[in-house]
């Protein structure tokens, strides 16, 4: 059986499960996979990026799909200034002490970015992070993760599955399942950043 689509996934799961009377709660199952999938994973496939965000208040809504910072610059500088990312309690440090002048600082707290010092003028900040994989549904019928990694959307379920079915001896056979494919998508992250090398033009080269 193919698994290219949110129906496809559905029906395996069924498959699986061999189970008739689940067709409501396998969308549920789904979900809960793809919440533990977000809460562990963070991997080269994930980072996006806002180019132009404007900057001109202390506090500033996370994207929709925001999973976790990873970096944020300043684009109405010159040089292109990175900000230090601090923990909230460090922000209130440094705000206590009153800053001003150029954006140097951000964190997170909530739903929103907090900046520092607070900006008197508009600044454009390029946010880098790690979105969140885009959910499956009826109408976002595919993502990334299930077309390269099918099995990770399938043991997934099927362990969710199994608590509700409250089956303890296959509920420890997926989540083994799950956490093996969860660590091969890391891993292959890893190993895809890493591999990555500089070749001078042959134009550059001394010969």
């Amino acid at each position: 059986m193919s698994l290219a689509s949110f129906t496809d996934l559905k029906a395996s799961i069924a498959t699986w499960t061999k189970r008739s009377d689940m067709t409501a709660i396998i969308p549920d199952l789904i979900t809960l996979a793809e919440a533990r999938i977000n809460r562990a994973l963070r991997t080269r496939k994930q980072v996006t990026r806002t180019q132009n965000t404007s900057v001109d208040s202390e506090f500033v809504t996370l994207p929709s799909d925001f999973g976790a910072a990873r970096a944020a610059r300043v684009t109405t500088t010159t040089p292109n200034d990175f900000l230090d990312f601090l923990t909230p309690e460090q922000m209130g440090d440094l705000k206590a002490t009153g800053p001003t002048g150029d954006l140097r600082a951000y964190s997170i707290v909530g739903g929103e970015f907090w900046f520092l010092p607070v900006p008197t003028v508009a600044a454009t900040v390029e946010l880098v992070y790690y979105a969140k994989v885009p959910a499956l549904s009826d109408v976002a019928t595919t993502n990334w993760l299930l077309t390269e990694h099918p099995d990770v959307y399938l043991w997934g379920a099927l362990m969710e599955a199994s608590i509700f079915l409250e089956d303890d001896e296959n509920t420890q056979k997926y989540a083994a399942l799950f956490a093996s494919a969860l660590d091969d998508i890391r891993a292959n992250s890893i190993s895809d950043s890493l591999a990555a090398t500089l070749t001078p033009s042959p134009s550059a080269q001394v010969v």
